[in-house]
């Protein structure tokens, strides 16, 4: 290797390092959970540590908010599918649970209007 090589080395290490200080300095982008459900509409900004209830038609669902994640901790619905879809954390992710009419969304910066190919 040329001395020249090596400087076209370093140089190429050097933005590379740059480029990844500079993206784990950027903050977080700002995330909001929005819950809807049939008693009315509830936002929280994120990160946040609570537990909320919300009644429905078959019974009551648990939402657990712990920190930048969000999720469906106990339901009474029949099938369980919104407390098996786990936790979401980004923009745009969504659970659903259809018997007990609660939708968990997350909103923020990042979240995207339509998919095109």
């Amino acid at each position: 290797m040329s001395v020249g090589d090596v400087a076209v080395v370093l140089a190429l290490l050097a933005v590379g390092g740059l480029s990844v200080a500079l993206t784990w300095r950027r903050p977080a982008p700002a995330l909001t959970c929005v819950i809807l459900a049939e008693a009315g509409r509830t936002e929280l900004r994120l990160p946040a540590d609570t537990m909320l209830e919300f009644a429905g038609p078959v019974g009551r669902t648990t939402v657990q908010v712990s920190g930048r994640t969000v999720r469906v901790a106990e339901s009474d619905c029949p099938e369980q599918r919104c407390v098996r879809q786990g936790r979401i954390s980004g923009a745009g992710q969504v659970i659903v649970c259809g018997p007990n009419r609660v939708v968990v969304r997350m909103a923020g910066q990042g979240e995207l209007d339509a998919v095109t190919r």
